[in-house]
């Protein structure tokens, strides 16, 4: 969970800092802990920023060094050809370990989505990402737990 708020932190550029960890809050007192966490986020996180969270947690659980069974890697769980694509229509030089930098994998992300999506269009964010039908499913039961997460936290910060 500290690596989804580290992706949070950078995904909203406003953000001051991360908060503590869940076992922190856990060992912290009661409600009143939480309630300090979700005031320390600022900013508010995009439509985008909440997509491309909800896949990462999909993909990996925000896990940057996570490692699929189909090379797949890094947060966004990125396979190799998915590189070479980035690299291809981008004309960078990014390297398949670059996944497991949380940066390079939001980049790399931000570039294939420019160039298949660039209306940023949700479906076909999630459908160039993976192409599965019950992947878009989860992905949207993420997204919406997401959102649900901002408006608590928008309520706690009101008040």
């Amino acid at each position: 969970m500290r690596r989804c708020i580290i992706l949070l932190a950078l995904l909203a550029a406003a953000c001051s800092r991360p908060g503590p960890s869940p076992e922190q809050v856990g060992a912290q007192a009661g409600p009143k802990s939480v309630v300090a966490m979700l005031r320390e986020q600022r900013g508010e996180l995009t439509d985008w920023q909440k997509l491309t969270l909800a896949i990462a947690f999909t993909e990996s659980r925000c896990n940057p060094q996570a490692v699929g069974n189909a090379q797949d890697a890094g947060i966004l769980q990125l396979v190799p050809i998915y590189v070479q694509e980035v690299n291809r229509i981008s004309g960078t030089s990014y390297r398949h370990d670059d996944a497991f930098s949380i940066e390079k994998s939001l980049e790399m992300f931000a570039l294939m989505q420019d160039y298949y999506n660039p209306s940023r269009d949700r479906e076909q964010a999630i459908y160039y990402h993976n192409k599965s039908p019950h992947y878009r499913k989860v992905v949207l039961e993420n997204l919406e737990f997401i959102e649900r997460y901002e408006a608590v936290r928008r309520a706690v910060v009101a008040q």
